[in-house]
């Protein structure tokens, strides 16, 4: 398969050259105007998170974790925030890593600001505490870094700090996703321990995790100033968020319920609905199979048509622990966009399951994206196609049509180490304030080099999902 062969032959430079101090791939196809796979990164590990297309001049933001840039007694001990800008062909122009000695930085998501402002860094800071000889983990927290368009810092904050919230010192806050609203400023949500104990059906054994959700206000990140508002929701189980957008009247947030009856539990996909200016609840929905556990990664909101799209996994079992991989499970939830209703899309319409095609099913995938994509043509999902467990992963990039049937599907890795799937975008073509078409996708993910070297990969198709070689593909 052509899109594995590219991923080999790199992998095969990057061992030739695991000595140097870093190297950034350069094997892209002749024609690479239009498609190209490229690798970022230094010795030790890099994880992939986001990427995010720059509409001043084409290029990519590419944005993850390295563990490369600490002090050189704890280089590979904890990862720091990592960033790359690229030029419109995948070439670094600038990387910069952003972090503390003796924390933790777990990227996940980057917004382009408007107005050439520069970039907005999401992720978790936890802070790590080598005192005993080993790694103690704890106190995760909510860390926002905003950047100009050299990777000069502008502002960063933590929450909540101690002002913000003395009474959850001991509590974790982690942010899954973060969004923009007109006004310019963010709401995001993740899941927090400081669980809401005036719930519904509050259960202290069973009642671990809240879906957190905070707005943020005068257009600031900085710890002294207080969000507008911060709430922790969910049921007598584990709840957990993944995902949020904006709709019209209100912030719709898309997450994972562990709902119990008597002692037996059920993991379903779980819409909670909010009043955007303040922290109430308009409506909210739990939405499964019967006997089915389901754990969500991500979803797409079309605001137009008022229809929600769930990407995430079936769980065989609740106590299966570590990463969740099994079939991959698309659900939609009606959300109009001009009222408080959440439902499933058709009573008749059951959540449909399915690994991609059949020669490349793997034994199980793990959800990582879902992007809806322009002029109602389907999603493209991408996940981590578990080959052999604890062998070999590769990255899976799925074409799905709008009735959630896979189109095309295809691989990207070597064949026989551990890939990790990212974000995708889709890339436009045409001025940005004119006339815009599909010009194909960006997607990122982390490649395995053995050795406990990992780097960021970034690769752009054509529309087709291809790594091209005829200049007429396109």
């Amino acid at each position: 398969m052509k899109n594995i062969y590219y991923a080999a032959c790199l992998a095969m430079a990057v061992f030739a050259f695991s000595s140097c101090d870093k190297f950034n791939g350069n094997i892209a196809p002749p024609n690479q105007e239009l498609t190209f796979f490229k690798y970022y990164g230094h010795v030790y590990t890099q994880t992939a998170a986001d990427v995010a297309q720059i509409a001043l001049d084409g290029g990519y933001l590419v944005f993850g974790s390295t563990t490369s840039f600490n002090s050189e007694s704890d280089r590979g001990l904890y990862n720091n925030f990592y960033v790359v800008r690229t030029d419109s062909l995948g070439n670094e122009i600038w990387s910069r890593s952003y972090g503390a000695s003796g924390y933790d930085q777990i990227a996940r998501r980057v917004i382009v600001l408007p107005e050439d402002g520069g970039f907005l860094l999401a992720g978790t800071r936890q802070r790590i505490d080598f005192s005993t000889g080993q790694a103690i983990r704890a106190e995760k927290r909510v860390h926002l870094i905003k950047i100009d368009m050299e990777g000069a810092v502008i502002e960063e904050g933590i929450l909540p700090d101690a002002g913000n919230n003395p009474t959850g010192a001991n509590f974790d806050y982690e942010l899954s996703d973060i969004k923009m609203l007109p006004d310019g400023n963010f709401v995001f949500t993740g899941t927090t321990t400081n669980v809401n104990t005036n719930k519904p059906a509050y259960n202290a054994l069973t009642d671990r995790t809240d879906i957190y959700t905070v707005r943020l206000f005068n257009n600031t990140i900085t710890n002294i100033a207080p969000p507008a508002w911060q709430a922790a929701y969910g049921f007598n189980g584990n709840d957990f968020g993944v995902a949020i957008h904006p709709s019209r009247n209100g912030l719709i947030i898309t997450g994972t319920t562990e709902t119990y009856e008597g002692n037996d539990s059920q993991l379903e996909f779980i819409v909670v609905k909010y009043v955007q200016d303040f922290p109430g609840i308009s409506n909210q929905g739990v939405f499964g199979d019967i006997g089915t556990n389901l754990v969500a990664a991500d979803a797409c909101y079309d605001s137009l048509a008022g229809v929600l799209t769930i990407i995430g996994n079936e769980r065989i079992s609740i106590s299966t622990g570590g990463e969740q991989v099994g079939r991959l499970a698309f659900m939609q939830i009606d959300v109009p966009n001009v009222s408080n209703t959440v439902s499933r899309k058709s009573i008749t319409t059951p959540c449909i399951y399915t690994n991609g095609s059949p020669e490349k099913a793997g034994s199980g995938s793990q959800a990582a994206s879902i992007l809806l994509l322009p002029e109602n043509a389907g999603y493209l999902v991408t996940s981590t196609s578990v080959r052999i467990a604890g062998i070999n992963n590769d990255m899976h990039v799925l074409r799905i049509t709008p009735q959630l049937q896979v189109q095309w599907d295809w691989l990207f890795g070597t064949g026989r180490t551990l890939e990790k799937a990212g974000k995708a975008i889709p890339v436009l073509k045409g001025a940005p304030d004119g006339p815009q078409t599909l010009g194909g996708y960006a997607f990122t993910g982390t490649f395995d080099f053995g050795g406990g070297n990992t780097m960021i990969g970034l690769i752009k198709t054509n529309s087709s999902g291809e790594l091209s070689t005829d200049i007429g593909d396109e």
